[in-house]
């Protein structure tokens, strides 16, 4: 790879959004999509809030646990979605940087949660070229770390 890797803030390269509530007439164990609680699917649904594959992030209970998406899918309320400049960043690459960083040593509470403000001020590297040192999602199954 050409070039020297820049340090930069977590903030800087992707951004956590807020998953949603799905209300449970919304719930369909035979649904085309899944939806996503902290550590992993919890539910199925025939709604899709994110029409890309994307990373989940627990927010809270299971904090900072990683599953990468492979399709449309649901992130319900406990969870953060990344969202990231995907001509600069691989989806795996950001996959695989979230889970270099140990996110649930962030967590705090009675019932563990992250504040993506923290995550956000997180150094990390990122190589200076596009689509980094990771490959394209091949698999047709979410990752969780």
């Amino acid at each position: 790879m050409r070039g020297r890797w820049e340090v930069k803030q977590l903030g800087e390269v992707l951004r956590l959004e807020y998953g949603k509530p799905l209300d449970k007439s919304d719930r369909n164990p035979n649904g085309k999509y899944p939806a996503y609680g902290a550590n992993g699917e919890k539910d199925r649904t025939d709604k899709s809030l994110c029409d890309t594959p994307s990373i989940v992030v627990g927010r809270k209970g299971s904090a900072g646990e990683i599953t990468l998406t492979e399709d449309r899918f649901w992130p319900l309320d406990v969870t953060y979605y990344a969202e990231f400049n995907r001509q600069k960043y691989d989806l795996r690459f950001i996959y695989y940087l979230l889970i270099t960083l140990n996110l649930p040593d962030l967590a705090k509470g009675v019932k563990p949660g992250i504040n993506r403000n923290e995550v956000y001020a997180l150094s990390t590297s990122v190589p200076p070229s596009p689509n980094n040192a990771a490959s394209s999602p091949s698999s047709t199954k979410p990752l969780k770390a």
